[in-house]
């Protein structure tokens, strides 16, 4: 989670101009700092230079040529805001962390609609604080359920979405957490196959979650992982799963993930 804010005018703190809003694309106060971060990187060892680099964006995106890398960028940056971010999405690779840093100080610093995704390299959608900091809690533990859903919030939020993917990768976070602890044995786990284990053995389990009139924790944790079951069974084998719903199995995923890791849902006397 962010842990900073970001400068507020005098001017917008007494009120006499309205508060900046977030940033989309590549608008001409951002590209001088872009730029500027390019020829930084072309410092780094490793680096091939701008001439290599030139080649690389220009066949990876189908572009005619360019004499010069400045060339290239500086017509893109005015002609197509989002070819630009493309191949800010693609240089970020050749970058280190101390960079990576540096550009996600000029994003944060204009509220731009992404981040850098510091594991993957890549750009990232800006989410809410709070949701960003529950998934970073959950994939902070190694193990497959964490590399399912760090799959999962690639597919929905980075610049190459694939919203089936998505929903796919989410349901195997939930199954790799949970199978271990509710059908142990089973070679082939599925999430339905958990659900009626918990409804078939309620006494075998305890939960913290409250529960309601017609539920209780136990329950309520079932009917969790049905949530994430119906979504699936829905939309296997490619039904082009919009993004509202990606978003929120990956968000129910998170959720029961860590529910799980926390023990909120646990065997009895375990």
């Amino acid at each position: 989670m962010e842990d900073r804010q970001r400068f507020v005018p005098l001017s917008v703190r007494m009120g006499k101009r309205e508060p900046f809003g977030a940033t989309t694309g590549m608008p001409n106060y951002l590209w001088p700092s872009i730029r500027d971060w390019f020829d930084t990187l072309f410092l780094l060892p490793g680096i091939g230079g701008k001439s290599e680099l030139l080649l690389i964006v220009s066949r990876t995106f189908r572009l005619p040529e360019y004499l010069t890398w400045q060339h290239l960028t500086e017509a893109v940056a005015k002609s197509d805001p989002e070819l630009m971010l493309d191949i800010l999405d693609l240089v970020m690779h050749a970058a280190n962390d101390l960079e990576l840093a540096k550009l996600e100080d000029i994003l944060f610093d204009v509220a731009h609609e992404y981040r850098v995704d510091f594991e993957n390299q890549r750009l990232i959608q800006r989410v809410d604080d709070t949701v960003y900091a529950a998934y970073e809690t959950a994939v902070s533990v190694q193990d497959v359920a964490s590399e399912h859903l760090a799959k999962a919030w690639l597919a929905t939020y980075s610049r190459d979405t694939n919203y089936d993917v998505a929903v796919a990768e989410a349901t195997k976070a939930v199954e790799a957490v949970c199978a271990p602890l509710v059908i142990p044995n089973d070679k082939t786990p599925s999430i339905g196959k958990m659900i009626r284990a918990i409804k078939d053995s309620p006494r075998n389990w305890e939960c913290s979650l409250p529960a309601t009139r017609d539920r209780n924790a136990v329950e309520q944790f079932a009917a969790a992982l049905s949530l994430v079951n119906y979504a699936q069974s829905r939309h296997a084998g490619g039904l082009n799963s919009s993004r509202d719903h990606s978003v929120a199995l990956l968000l129910q995923a998170v959720t029961v993930v860590a529910w799980v890791r926390e023990r909120v849902f646990r065997r009895v006397n375990d």
